[in-house]
């Protein structure tokens, strides 16, 4: 089944604050979260939002 691009961001969204109240609550160790991040962005705008270096 297609997913439409709406579908696809929403799913995004509900991920996204479900790993980051994980992050927050302590039950993902915040490093290992960033270092993922660090590994998956790179345009600054976005590297910016999580501390990162550019």
């Amino acid at each position: 089944m297609k997913q439409s691009r709406a579908d696809q961001a929403r799913k995004a969204q509900l991920v996204g604050e479900a790993v980051l109240r994980r992050v927050e609550a302590g039950d993902w160790d915040e490093a290992d979260f960033l270092s993922m991040m660090d590994a998956a962005l790179s345009r600054p705008v976005d590297r910016a939002l999580f501390g990162l270096e550019d």
